[in-house]
């Protein structure tokens, strides 16, 4: 699996942005932050769920059929940050009907209720900290760090990315 994900650092000087692949190093500039995006299409599909076209996403996709009767998952397992702690995650998602979303991170569950974006064409967005673990990029058992997006009681809104950042 590949997943596409783009770095932006920005240290004192400048900023520096680059787009990497799965086993592309991230130099990390001391005392600078980190801004790290995974598209949800990228992720491998469980239960029923499936990629749809989506204009107003930033990958023009997002996954849908989360959660529900099947309990469609969506996994990112090759989440990686430069070092260990505490980021900031930001779910972006789409959903004319308000939905509960499951956010399991390395085993934790971060649970939203009454999500809505308001339509199926505008994407909204929410936010929460976690403690995330440095691991080797496309290393299975290295460290990674594994996102699953599902709701166990009902229908999930579908989901365009997330952004982590420090």
């Amino acid at each position: 699996m590949h997943v596409r994900r783009v770095f932006a650092t920005t240290a004192a000087f400048g900023v520096i942005a680059a787009a990497c692949a799965i086993g592309a190093p991230l130099a990390q500039a001391s005392g600078s932050s980190v801004h790290e995006t995974y598209e949800a299409e990228q992720g491998a599909f469980g239960n029923g769920a499936r990629s749809v076209k989506c204009p107003a996403c930033s990958g023009h996709e997002r996954v849908g059929d989360l959660g529900g009767r099947q309990d469609g998952v969506d996994t990112l397992d090759y989440v990686s940050v430069p070092t260990d702690g505490t980021y900031t995650v930001t779910v972006y998602y789409v959903s004319a009907s308000t939905r509960n979303l499951n956010v399991t991170v390395n085993g934790v569950s971060h649970y939203f209720k009454g999500l809505t974006s308001g339509s199926w064409s505008k994407v909204a967005h929410v936010s929460f900290r976690t403690k995330l673990t440095h691991g080797d990029v496309g290393q299975r058992g290295s460290g990674l760090d594994d996102f699953d997006f599902d709701n166990p009681h009902g229908r999930a809104p579908d989901i365009d990315k997330i952004v982590i950042s420090s």
